[in-house]
């Protein structure tokens, strides 16, 4: 499946990643369609997730989403809770890049 970003004047800023799809105006996040109910820690890890394909790296993710550079726990607690609103009990959609942290399946850098 094909990451989207759309940003133009008639749209509202969306990324669609693998059936997931978030607003970044309204925070409105939908997977398959279903309105998915996130904390907005829980909103600034996944946006972090979607917008930096390739960084992976939890005290990265700390210090970007939830503004805390220092325990690794926090950002296991927040992936795990993300999983099991996303019914990602399978880790596919976030996957564990061991040894280095985390990243949004099927995002890849940009050409």
């Amino acid at each position: 499946m094909t990451d989207v970003i759309e940003h133009t004047p008639s749209k509202e800023p969306v990324v669609r990643v693998q059936g997931l799809e978030m607003n970044l105006r309204t925070g409105q996040v939908r997977l398959r369609g279903e309105a998915v109910h996130l904390t907005p820690t829980e909103f600034r890890l996944l946006r972090t997730l979607m917008l930096n394909p390739n960084r992976v790296s939890p005290n990265w993710l700390l210090e970007r989403a939830l503004g805390d550079p220092g325990d690794n726990q926090k950002v296991r607690f927040y992936v795990g809770r993300l999983r099991r609103k996303l019914g990602d009990r399978h880790r596919v959609l976030i996957r564990t890049a061991h040894g280095a942290g985390y990243r949004l399946a099927g995002r890849t850098a940009a050409p």
